[in-house]
């Protein structure tokens, strides 16, 4: 109930085993953080007025970030300054909320971080090193999973990095190697550009590519679907099957066009789609296969509030408070 009142103020909840704090500026809140902590944000704006470093090993949770789901609370939506996990946050978790800047991995190139998860977010660029174009960061173990990627991905030659059941909009650079992209929709918006770029050694397998080819040298790709005019073939040196290529989007997804992501839009296969039961693991190509399949709404996996009932009257000195909490199997 605290925190259901903390959400209803506007507030974000610390929980610290049994201790809670609450507090409305996210700045303050991981300052009084500790490893292993938990963060629940609430529905509405909530500005960084200055870098946000995520400094201790903490797992925040947003009240999710598509308005269908997140009617009684409103979105998770943060704006202002950027985010960065330096590498005091390794192990920190990001789920359900919306953001309009970008996340950083290190508060400089001598930082290695790891065992990063991020998932179930709507987020601008995603940067695995200090810079942009930063090579060799050490960065390794990082999982991106069921987001929305309207930016670019800098791999910074990070490691041991998965990124299943995406859409990701930009395009992808500087990952060599130990890096897997599987069951992601890829809409690069500069069409006359590859996907990949500057990038070797991956594996590429049961995805989409909504616009164009992918760019990639020495890697393995099998059981991807290419729009047309682009062949599905893995080409130059690397190798692969089962490819499928020459598809319209029009006998692929149910509602997409390839236009920019919004969400009225459903990524599911259409019938008589050639990625039903088409992938490696005799699953779907695309979000909605694999064994972590995108879910609806992208619904964080803590108790979601689906209805909250505040009167602005007490009743004989009590507020009559009505919350209804959905407990989420994943």
């Amino acid at each position: 109930m605290v925190a259901a009142m903390a959400f209803s103020q506007g507030q974000i909840v610390l929980q610290d085993g049994d201790n809670i704090f609450v507090h409305n500026r996210l700045d303050t809140i991981m300052g009084r953080a500790k490893d292993g902590n938990f963060i629940y944000l609430p529905g509405g704006n909530i500005v960084l007025t200055t870098t946000l470093v995520i400094n201790k090993s903490v797992h925040i949770y947003g009240a999710g970030h598509y308005p269908d789901s997140s009617a009684a609370t409103s979105v998770t939506y943060i704006s202002g300054s950027n985010i960065v996990i330096g590498e005091e946050g390794d192990g920190t978790t990001l789920t359900g909320f919306y953001f309009a800047n970008e996340i950083a991995l290190g508060t400089s190139t001598q930082d290695t971080v790891q065992f990063i998860d991020i998932s179930r977010c709507n987020l601008a660029n995603l940067r695995l090193g200090y810079t942009s174009g930063q090579r060799n960061s050490g960065q390794t173990n990082i999982r991106v999973a069921e987001c929305v990627i309207r930016g670019v991905i800098s791999g910074a030659d990070a490691q041991f990095c998965l990124f299943e059941n995406n859409i990701i909009e930009g395009s992808i650079s500087y990952f060599t190697g130990n890096v897997s992209f599987v069951n992601n929709v890829f809409n690069y918006y500069y069409s006359a550009y590859d996907v990949f770029q500057s990038c070797t050694g991956i594996v590429v397998n049961n995805n989409i590519f909504a616009r164009d080819s992918h760019g990639l040298t020495g890697s393995q790709l099998n059981n991807n679907i290419f729009t047309v005019n682009v062949v599905g073939a893995p080409g130059g040196t690397n190798i692969g099957d089962n490819n499928i290529g020459n598809q319209l989007l029009s006998d692929i997804f149910v509602n997409f066009d390839g236009s920019i992501f919004n969400y009225s839009l459903d990524y599911h296969l259409k019938e008589g789609s050639a990625g039903i039961g088409a992938a490696t693991d005799g699953l779907d190509i695309g979000l909605y296969g694999g064994l972590n399949s995108y879910k609806p709404s992208a619904v964080p996996a803590n108790p979601h509030i689906r209805y909250v009932n505040i009167p602005r009257q007490s009743t004989n000195g009590k507020l009559q408070v009505e919350v209804h909490a959905a407990a989420q199997d994943n």
